[in-house]
């Protein structure tokens, strides 16, 4: 069987906790890409802490696999004025696991959590695209026997969409759908999640009835979200996996 396989670096969420800020973070169900040489993948975490409401001495991730403990790693803080920066380089192993990352600020021994990712996993990428054999759409009968947890999907392909959000891929709604893969889409991600025990995500960028000419790039403006090509690209870009495809 021939695959097209896609690498999954970073996506990341910045967000605030108090006095802690996020350049890079895991979300809840984030897909990362594996190096094939070494079967895994990195999970980044950083940001800055802010002195002036408490001045955390450390900052310690938890890392678990199937909720069972991996790994403690702390950083003790060094600040720059009322500031301190943090940066973890974590490994991640491609496979049919979840993994949770726990994000802690310590001070003295009180420890509180201020992030929490939750089935995170690590794998391969594929990209659907096409007319409207690749959407795939439900007509008569369903695809859901072919549901897994370790099918992800980022975005829609849907023109108006402006989500931006990983989710649990199914199979039969349509390019309007969020999480859509199509439903010959799902069986085949299913088959290759059984055989190869490696989560996959795809990316569908399907439209129906569309010629040739509305799927192709805009030169000038590759990601402009106006044409087919560039929601694609979108996608990739806003989960750090454009130059991994």
């Amino acid at each position: 069987m021939k695959k097209l396989i896609f690498g999954f670096t970073l996506f990341f969420c910045p967000g605030v906790f108090a006095q802690v800020s996020f350049t890079a973070a895991p979300s809840t169900l984030q897909f990362y890409s594996r190096d094939t040489a070494t079967d895994s993948g990195s999970v980044t975490i950083s940001g800055h802490v802010d002195k002036n409401a408490t001045a955390y001495s450390e900052v310690k991730v938890k890392t678990y696999r199937n909720d069972t403990l991996t790994a403690t790693n702390s950083l003790t803080l060094s600040y720059s004025g009322d500031s301190a920066a943090f940066s973890f380089d974590l490994g991640i192993k491609a496979g049919l696991c979840n993994y949770k990352y726990e994000i802690y600020g310590v001070n003295g021994t009180t420890e509180t959590l201020i992030r929490k990712a939750d089935s995170v996993v690590c794998g391969d990428v594929y990209i659907i695209q096409g007319q409207s054999n690749a959407e795939a759409q439900m007509y008569d009968g369903s695809a859901s026997e072919n549901n897994s947890p370790f099918i992800r999907v980022f975005g829609s392909a849907d023109t108006a969409a402006g989500d931006t959000l990983w989710r649990i891929g199914q199979g039969d709604g349509d390019m309007q759908t969020m999480v859509n893969v199509g439903q010959w889409g799902l069986r085949m991600c299913k088959l290759i999640v059984d055989e190869y025990k490696i989560p996959i995500a795809v990316f569908n960028g399907a439209h129906g009835g569309m010629a040739i000419q509305y799927f192709q790039r805009n030169d000038t403006r590759p990601d402009t979200q106006n044409t087919n090509y560039g929601r694609l690209l979108f996608r990739l870009e806003k989960t750090g996996l454009a130059k991994n495809v």
